[in-house]
């Protein structure tokens, strides 16, 4: 039976409450596990000091810390912590990075790169012996592009070209002194090729712990600081995730253990993952199937797995807010960056700081949090620019009372 009287509408805001509770249950953690998260506990005591995942077989390659009985060792693991296969070869007690590239695995020595076959575990000739004499290398990375092999070690970056045989080396020594960079970490933007370094002495006075490398066409490569990490302490193993943002190991200022931080695409952007203390994490990797970073516990014979979309980083005191406060025609001493909510074509920032003048009723309280969405400019020298913003209410200890409402039935807002 048709009615005469029109349907009550609901409000909007009834309407947006009901798709964020809708959306909370949807991700709330499962019996209590953080979905970001995950820990996985070695069916052997292996203690991986690293994990290099392979794309092939599913797996991931290891070395053995030293907790075991056999330091340096290589074993193999599957993604849910089964030991496949234990002591297949050894090239260094000390991890100095490994990296899986089609069916072979690279491994670091201290003068040379060990190569394995990662189906039949079978030592294969090495690379760079005699031309990597003294180079106590301690990072590697792919560059899928151009089929080029680099590794970092002390005061001189590599690049072994692999298309070649024998495989053909050219260093670029002299960093310390050009760059004032101790290569630790290395990796590979797969968009352009540049490199990102990590810095073992990114504590100094004039040293940053992050460095952004151009490589020029002989090979040859040209380093620059990343301003936005200087003088943040030892910086280690570095990888470039899907998203541009990039992914490091720092050396805690208190403690002295290795920290997981993020850096923006724009690189001028810095937070740290939240782990609990007893997570002491002494490696990185990436699983490109699963979208995770591997993190594995040399202390306690487990690897964590962390989804950076959702894991939880928070911003650090060194964030290079100033680029950010210009584009929000915020002036720096007053306003600074609270957080990044996301990364991409667009990031979203929460500013703290004094609003844009804006004409109200007297009995609205101020609001003195500003969202910006912020369009990246391809040039990043210049100040991105926002497209829009979004004023949110000031936090205070105590609520206010709520002002009269009109109309009545309109719902509280405070």
């Amino acid at each position: 039976m048709a009615s005469g009287h029109a349907p009550l509408r609901r409000p909007r805001w009834v309407a947006a409450l009901a798709f964020l509770c809708t959306c909370a249950l949807a991700t709330a953690p499962v019996d209590g596990q953080d979905l970001a998260t995950k820990v996985f506990k070695l069916s052997s005591l292996i203690a991986p000091k690293s994990l290099a995942y392979d794309t092939l077989h599913d797996k991931y390659f290891t070395h053995k810390g030293k907790l075991s009985d056999k330091n340096g060792f290589l074993s193999v693991l599957s993604p849910t912590g089964e030991v496949i296969k234990e002591d297949f070869g050894m090239c260094d007690e000390e991890n100095r990075g490994s990296e899986v590239v089609g069916d072979l695995l690279y491994v670091n020595g201290a003068n040379k790169v060990c190569v394995y076959n990662t189906d039949s575990f079978e030592t294969l000739p090495s690379i760079g012996e005699g031309q990597l004499d003294g180079a106590a290398l301690t990072g590697i990375a792919h560059d899928p592009k151009a089929n080029l092999l680099w590794v970092a070690g002390s005061n001189m970056i590599a690049r072994i070209d692999l298309s070649q045989i024998p495989p053909k080396v050219i260093k670029t020594p002299g960093l310390v002194t050009k760059s004032k960079l101790h290569p630790n970490g290395i990796a590979v933007d797969p968009k352009n090729g540049d490199l990102l370094v990590t810095n073992s002495e990114g504590g100094t006075d004039e040293g940053a712990s992050v460095h952004s490398c151009v490589v020029a066409p002989l090979g040859a490569v040209v380093c620059a600081p990343v301003e936005v990490t200087a003088r943040l302490g030892e910086a280690g193993d570095v990888l470039i995730g899907p998203d541009g943002a990039a992914y490091f190991m720092l050396a805690d200022n208190n403690t002295g253990s290795p920290k997981v931080h993020r850096l923006s695409v724009q690189r001028n952007a810095l937070s740290e993952l939240l782990l609990d203390d007893s997570e002491q994490v002494c490696g990185l990797g990436y699983d490109s199937s699963r979208g995770v970073l591997l993190l594995p516990t040399c202390g306690e014979n487990t690897f964590f797995t962390a989804d950076p979309a959702t894991a939880g980083f928070t911003p650090m005191a060194q964030e290079n807010q100033r680029a950010l406060s210009g584009a929000a025609g915020l002036s720096p001493p007053n306003a600074r960056v609270l957080w990044e909510l996301r990364e991409g074509k667009k990031s979203m920032f929460l500013m703290e700081g004094p609003a844009p003048p804006l004409r109200r009723p007297p009995w609205r309280r101020p609001r003195c949090k500003v969202l910006y969405s912020v369009d990246p400019h391809p040039n990043r020298s210049q100040t991105p620019k926002p497209h829009w913003w979004r004023l949110l209410p000031c936090l205070s200890p105590s609520p206010p009372r709520c002002p009269p409402r009109w109309p009545p039935w309109w719902p509280p807002w405070c």
